[in-house]
C-alpha cells in the first residue's frame, strides 16, 4: 500500500513540477537545487530518529543492509548530479540511485518495522510523523532524477564504453566512500581480530591513509579542474554524512559535532564550495595535525567491526584524505608565510568557541567532564598524555559546578599551536627538498600542480 502511494506522490510530483516550469525555464535549476537540499536534510535529520538497523549483527538481514547502504549513496550523487551537469554524477543518478530509491520504496513496510524500533537509540516519533518523513524522503529520491531527466534531456549512452566503464567504477568507489558506520557489525558482527593500539589492525589503518591519498592522486592528476574540485565536494557530502552518523547512537550534547575531527566536515564543506584560500589554510595546517594525533593515539575500546570504531576510522580518514588530496592536485596551492595567520585566527576563535560550548555542556550535565575538547578540562586525562602538565593543576578556578584549570588551557593552546607551526615548517621543508631534486633531475624547476 505504502509503495503504491509513494510511487503516485513522486508520478503526481513530477508531473506537477514539469507543467509549472513546462514554459520556464527560469527558476527550474533553483527548484530542483532547493529539493535536493531538502532531501539532504531529510537525510540527516533521519539520524537523529530511532533505527532499529543499529541492533542487527552477524548478517541477521543481509538484504535490508544491502538495500540501505545502495540507498545511502543517493545522499552525495544526487547533490552532485543537480548542482554540477557532469555525466557520471547523472549517469549514476538516474542509473543507480533511481532504481535503489524504487527498492526501498517496493521493501517500504520491512524498512520500516526498523524504524518503530523502540530503545534503539535515537528519538522515537509517533507513526503517523515517521510515516510522513520518510515518505517525503523516498518521494524526493524517486522524483529528483527523474526530473533530471525529464528537464534536461540527459541519458546514458548504452553504447558508450567509457560511460560504463566509469560508473561501473565510481560506484564501487561510491560505496566506499557513504559505507554506513553501521555495516560491517551488522553484516559479520564480532570478530577476534585485536583493535589494541599499534596492533595490525591500528597499523593497518595508518598504511592506509598515504596509500588512499596516493591512489585518489594517480587517478585524478590529469583530469580537469572541475572533476578534481567535484570529487573533492562529493567527499566532503560523504563526509559530513558519516559525522552526522554518530546520532544514530541517541542524540547527547556531548556528541554535538564541535570536536576539530568533526567540524572539519562542515570546514571542509565550505571550503570546497567557495573556494576560500584562507579557510583551506587553517583546515589545512590545523585539521591534519589534529587528526594524525587522533590517528596515533587511537585508543579502541571496543570491536575492531563495533559502530564506534568504525565510525573513528571513518571520520578521521576523511579528515586527512579530503585535505591532503585538495593540495596534491593543485585544486589549492602549497602553503606559504601567509597562511599562518588565517591558521592563528581561525584556531584562536574555534578554540575560544571549544572553550565556551564545552563549559556549558559540562555545567549542563552535572560539572564533570562530559566532553574534554583538545583535553583541555580533565586535568588527569591531560597529565596521562603528557605528564609535566601536571603542574598547571595549581590553579583551579569553579565555573559553577565545574573545576576549571586557565594553566592548561593556556598550555593546551600554545602547544597545538606550536604543532601547527612546525607543520607549516615541515611542509616548508618538504616542498623545498622536492623541489631540489626536481631541479637535479630535470635540470630546471619544475612547476608542479600541487603548489
Amino acid at each position: 500500500m505504502y509503495s503504491i502511494l509513494i510511487l503516485l506522490i513522486s508520478l503526481a510530483f513530477v508531473c506537477a513540477s514539469t507543467l509549472i516550469f513546462k514554459k520556464r525555464d527560469c527558476g527550474f535549476d533553483l527548484y530542483l537545487r532547493i529539493l535536493v537540499v531538502l532531501f539532504c536534510v531529510l537525510g540527516n535529520f533521519k539520524y537523529l530518529l530511532s533505527d532499529g538497523i543499529m541492533l542487527l549483527s552477524d548478517g541477521a538481514d543481509v538484504l535490508q543492509c544491502l538495500l540501505r547502504w545502495g540507498y545511502q549513496i543517493g545522499f552525495a550523487v544526487l547533490p552532485m548530479a543537480v548542482f554540477f551537469p557532469r555525466r557520471l554524477f547523472r549517469n549514476i543518478a538516474t542509473c543507480f540511485c533511481l532504481p535503489m530509491s524504487l527498492l526501498a520504496a517496493v521493501f517500504f513496510n520491512s524498512t520500516f518495522s526498523y524504524y518503530m524500533t523502540e530503545g534503539a537509540g535515537g528519538w522515537y516519533f509517533t507513526p503517523a510523523l515517521r510515516y510522513a518523513l520518510y515518505i517525503a524522503e523516498l518521494s524526493l529520491a524517486i522524483a529528483i532524477p527523474l526530473l533530471l531527466m525529464i528537464r534536461t534531456g540527459h541519458r546514458m549512452n548504452p553504447r558508450s564504453g567509457s560511460e560504463w566503464l566509469h560508473m561501473l567504477t565510481a560506484i564501487p568507489a561510491a560505496l566506499f566512500m557513504m559505507m554506513p558506520s553501521w555495516l560491517p557489525s551488522a553484516l559479520v558482527g564480532k570478530t577476534d581480530i585485536s583493535y589494541a593500539s599499534f596492533s595490525p589492525f591500528h597499523i593497518g589503518w595508518m598504511v592506509y591513509l598515504p596509500v588512499m591519498c596516493l591512489l585518489l592522486y594517480l587517478v585524478f592528476r590529469n583530469r580537469d579542474d572541475g572533476a578534481k574540485r567535484e570529487l573533492l565536494i562529493f567527499m566532503s557530502i560523504a563526509q559530513v554524512f558519516h559525522t552526522m552518523s554518530i546520532f544514530l547512537k541517541g542524540y547527547t550534547p556531548s556528541r554535538m559535532p564541535f570536536q576539530l575531527c568533526s567540524i572539519a566536515a562542515f570546514f571542509y564543506l565550505i571550503t570546497m564550495i567557495t573556494k576560500s584560500r584562507r579557510m583551506f589554510d587553517f583546515c589545512y595546517l590545523s585539521n591534519i595535525v589534529g587528526a594524525l594525533i587522533a590517528v596515533f593515539l587511537a585508543a579502541f575500546t571496543e570491536d575492531a567491526l563495533c559502530f564506534w570504531t568504525v565510525h573513528y576510522i571513518q571520520e578521521h580518514s576523511f579528515v586527512i584524505i579530503v585535505i591532503i588530496t585538495a593540495l596534491t592536485l593543485g585544486v589549492f596551492p602549497r602553503v606559504d608565510r601567509r597562511s599562518v595567520k588565517p591558521m592563528l585566527i581561525g584556531f584562536s576563535l574555534y578554540f575560544l568557541f571549544c572553550f565556551v560550548s564545552g563549559t556549558a555542556i559540562n555545567v549542563s550535565t552535572g560539572g564533570g567532564y562530559t566532553v574534554n575538547y583538545f583535553y583541555m578540562f580533565n586535568l588527569e586525562t591531560a597529565v596521562s598524555y603528557v605528564g609535566f602538565a601536571s603542574f598547571t593543576g595549581v590553579l583551579e578556578v569553579k565555573i559553577l559546578n565545574m573545576t576549571a584549570y586557565p594553566l592548561l588551557i593556556a598550555l593546551v593552546y600554545i602547544l597545538f599551536v606550536s604543532l601547527c607551526v612546525g607543520f607549516y615548517f615541515l611542509n616548508r621543508g618538504i616542498y623545498a627538498l622536492y623541489d631540489k631534486l626536481k631541479y637535479r633531475k630535470f635540470g630546471q624547476p619544475i612547476k608542479l600542480k600541487m603548489s
